[in-house]
């Protein structure tokens, strides 16, 4: 019997959400700069399906990612 590690606790999550319809991705090859926190595309592809039917639009997309891109840092600490 082999031991249970980190490695193997990754990889049974990679699969259990690979199985679930979620790619695995390494954080390395998303293309971004390093000071940027949102993956616009993924968000902006996930607000368009998912508010589908409000029928909400690109442009009411981009305002939203504008406006969570314009939070100060200070909103996201917790305290």
């Amino acid at each position: 019997m082999s031991k249970f590690t980190e490695s193997k606790l990754e990889q049974a999550f990679i699969e259990l959400l690979g199985n679930e319809g979620y790619p695995h991705i390494v954080g390395g090859s998303i293309v971004r700069s390093a000071d940027e926190v949102l993956i616009e595309e993924d968000l902006k592809n996930f607000l368009l399906h998912r508010y589908q039917y409000a029928n909400l639009t690109e442009t009411e997309v981009q305002i939203i990612i504008l406006q969570l891109k314009s939070l100060p840092t200070s909103d996201f600490i917790r305290k």
